[in-house]
């Protein structure tokens, strides 16, 4: 099998999701520190809070607010910790075939990447994809899975705290859209390299 290289983005979006994984709470304590200065009431009429993502000059605009931060964190220290994702080199070929598909389109659909399953491997078990525009780092993606802002079910961040999943696939790079950015995150419980 050849080697699996994966891109600095790839390795750091990998690295952040284990460390949630395995130390929620420790995450729930420096979400904590930053959310003091990082919203900000919009001036407009909106109705919705800014947050400034710390270190970075992003701001985006939220449905919930510091609230929604405060519910994740509240999760956050609940939540029992869980073993590290481990890589899967099928997945991550499926997830990268993807976003580099996707990216070029510019499309903000589903990158399809579970179809790409059967090139690489095979899932056994049940499989999830997680897909995040914009962003301009790691924590900016991160922070968009666990804080699922406007979306009450928080469906994504129930997949990436799901114990039945044990692996992970990303792709990560150029959008060809305002987003700039974008990352493809396949989970499952079970990965058959071919």
């Amino acid at each position: 099998m050849a080697t699996l290289t994966l891109n600095e983005l790839e390795t750091a979006i990998v690295n952040q999701l284990n460390v949630i994984r395995t130390n929620p709470s420790g995450y729930a304590d420096m979400m904590e520190r930053e959310t003091q200065e990082a919203y900000f009431d919009d001036a407009g009429e909106t109705g919705k809070m800014r947050f400034k993502f710390p270190g970075t000059n992003m701001v985006l605009m939220t449905h919930e607010g510091v609230r929604g931060c405060m519910e994740t964190i509240s999760f956050l220290r609940s939540v029992r910790p869980l073993p590290a994702l481990q890589l899967s080199y099928g997945m991550c070929l499926a997830a990268k075939e993807a976003a580099n598909r996707t990216g070029a389109s510019g499309s903000t659909g589903a990158p399809a990447s579970l179809e790409l399953f059967p090139r690489y491997g095979k899932a056994q078990g049940e499989s999830v994809e997680i897909a995040v525009f914009g962003n301009v780092n790691e924590r900016g993606i991160v922070n968009s899975i666990i804080l699922c802002d406007g979306d009450q079910a928080r469906r994504h961040r129930n997949m990436i705290f799901n114990p039945d999943y044990k692996l992970i696939g990303v792709g990560a790079g150029p959008h060809n859209s305002s987003h700039n950015i974008m990352a493809c995150i396949n989970l499952a419980a079970q990965f058959f390299d071919k």
